[in-house]
C-alpha cells in the first residue's frame, strides 16, 4: 500500500478511481469522507468511476497509507 505525506496548510489534488457500487457515490458523499479524514475546503468533480478532488490539509503534517481508490495525489497551488 502506498504512503503519502500531507503537510500543514498545503493544498492537494487527487484522482479517485471508484469500482462497482462505489461509482454510485455522489460527489457530496466523497467530499464528506475527505472532510472526515481532515481536509478542508474540499471540492469534488466528475462522475461515475473517475473523480477529482482538491482540498487543503489544515492539520499538522502526517504520513498515512493512501486508500486504494486514490490513484494519484499531488500538491497544488490554489489561486
Amino acid at each position: 500500500m502506498a504512503k503519502f505525506t500531507v503537510e500543514k496548510d498545503k493544498s492537494y489534488q487527487a484522482i479517485i478511481q471508484l469500482a462497482g457500487f462505489e461509482a454510485l457515490a455522489s460527489n457530496e458523499m466523497i467530499m464528506e469522507q475527505l472532510q472526515n479524514a481532515g481536509f478542508a475546503d474540499v471540492e469534488v468533480t466528475g462522475d461515475g468511476n473517475r473523480r477529482e478532488a482538491i482540498g487543503i490539509w489544515p492539520k499538522e503534517t502526517v504520513t498515512a497509507n493512501l486508500p486504494s481508490q486514490i490513484v494519484s495525489v499531488e500538491e497544488v497551488e490554489i489561486v
